[in-house]
């Protein structure tokens, strides 16, 4: 058996098409979901999105030990292990971060594709909005130049999307031996090998540039300002009414365009006669706040000081699609699953022990269409301090019908009923403490064991006090 996995950066859940939550045109991933097994209860744990791949690549749970850096080079890479057994192991991506932060180092060759942003001169590109409404406005403006040199090429393939699964299809067709090229890169596929392929699209995240007839399906006739990054802030003041629904037009304009060219990956599958042998997987690392809660962004930056903010479901809740070679029809499945699972899985489909370090659970008996029961809570957490020095930590703890954001020494505890309040707005904490201990009792179970530091976990005991 072969696997794809594909990582989108930024996607959150209720923009998918097959879930069902807003009007958002997927039609390529809501094809696969209708062949395939829809997990509805997918949430990151290590976060955001160099965390996030550090469980990816581990599966384990890195938050306990450490937060936002690279793989330490004592971590067991579990693709190596797929590597070693003889799989033609492959890792593709449009932005540096994975290759750079050390998930490329397990595969057996790697390629970073080209987006176009070293032919734009961004100095003579005019700011699409004024400077303060953008988190990074240098960035933003970089992006834009980039943006109108693609409209005025007039080819929808040369987009970043576009280019990351036209290089993938690109492996896919291509047939060879262990050749490699000077920088160590591509290693074309042999089709007497099995394969893994891991496909890392950077977009949808921002700065959002899209073929404008993709945004305008979302916002027609719009004439304001574009907002294409957005400031990362608690209030969404900064923007018009106008400008708020034209930043939600551009993520799901980013969105589309992204399901769009997942289809030409999924017709080089079918091209070349893979797609009965080949399991695929689609997933992201995290959401993103449109003005949910009051908020644009995933999280506070360090200027100005903030403290962290709550992790909501925009933000923690992500899609997962995995169709399996042959399969025909649409399953759903409810169980919390996170991406420390994913390799895991292709382990235990390949014959491969994933080792002591696992603690990732292999979906194999659902895939099979057997009950597993995977775990009581997800944990969502952008890595632990201790207690006292965690003001810019929040944890979000998940479980089949509640959500429990855990304090820090400036913010309260947060209780919200998911099943009556998927949007988290009635805050329960007051009135449900024994649901809220309950929660809180399971996550200090966990991270034990995890294997946390004893006298970090210490400083973790008895933080709800009265509030819960």
């Amino acid at each position: 058996m072969n696997f794809i996995v594909v990582i989108y950066d930024t996607l959150r859940h209720d923009h998918v098409g097959c879930n069902g939550m807003r009007p958002i045109h997927t039609p390529n991933w809501d094809r696969l979901a209708a062949s395939g097994w829809n997990f509805t209860r997918c949430y990151t744990a290590s976060y955001p999105s160099l965390p996030h791949r550090c469980d990816c690549a581990t599966g384990r749970f890195v938050f306990p030990f450490y937060g936002w850096q690279p793989l330490p080079e004592d971590e067991v890479h579990l693709v190596r292990k797929l590597t070693d057994a003889g799989y033609r192991t492959h890792i593709i991506s449009d932005g540096g971060l994975p290759i750079s932060g050390g998930l490329g180092r397990g595969f057996g060759s790697h390629e970073l594709v080209d987006v176009g942003l070293s032919d734009v001169d961004a100095e003579q590109c005019p700011m699409p909005c004024a400077p303060h409404k953008s988190r990074t406005p240098d960035r933003m403006r970089e992006f834009w130049a980039l943006r109108a040199k693609l409209i005025e090429n007039g080819d929808e393939k040369e987009w970043p999307q576009a280019r990351v699964m036209r290089a993938a299809a690109d492996w896919l067709r291509i047939s060879g031996t262990d050749s490699h090229d000077a920088a160590g890169g591509v290693s074309p596929r042999n089709p007497a090998e099995p394969f893994f392929l891991w496909i890392e699209s950077w977009r949808i995240h921002e700065t959002w540039i899209d073929p404008p007839e993709y945004v305008e399906m979302y916002d027609p006739g719009y004439e304001g300002e574009w907002v294409a990054l957005p400031s990362y802030s608690p209030t969404i003041d900064y923007l018009t009414p106008a400008e708020l629904n034209h930043v939600r037009a551009m993520y799901a304009a980013s969105v589309t365009f992204s399901d769009k060219w997942f289809g030409h990956l999924m017709e080089a599958l079918e091209e070349n006669g893979l797609l009965d042998d080949t399991a695929v997987i689609v997933s992201s690392d995290h959401g993103w706040s449109l003005g949910d809660h009051g908020r644009t962004g995933k999280h506070a930056v360090p200027v100005p000081p903030q403290d962290a903010w709550p992790l909501y479901e925009e933000c923690t809740h992500v899609p997962l699609i995995v169709r399996m070679p042959g399969q025909m029809r649409a399953e759903r499945c409810a169980e919390l699953v996170h991406h420390a699972d994913i390799l895991p899985t292709v382990l235990d489909y390949a014959g491969i022990e994933g080792g002591p370090t696992v603690k990732g659970v292999s979906w194999r008996q659902i895939l099979e269409g057997k009950e597993l029961h995977t775990r009581d809570i997800a944990v969502t957490c952008s890595g632990m301090s201790e207690f006292p020095k965690s003001g810019n930590t929040r944890i979000t703890i998940t479980s089949a019908d509640h959500t429990l954001i855990l304090p820090t020494q400036t913010q309260s505890a947060e209780l919200y009923n998911l099943a009556l309040d998927p949007g988290q707005t009635l805050n329960l904490i007051r009135r449900h403490p024994e649901v809220a201990n309950d929660l809180y009792e399971k996550f200090l179970a966990l991270i034990l064991e995890l294997g946390i530091d004893e006298a970090k976990y210490k400083t973790w005991e008895g933080i709800l006090g009265d509030s819960g």
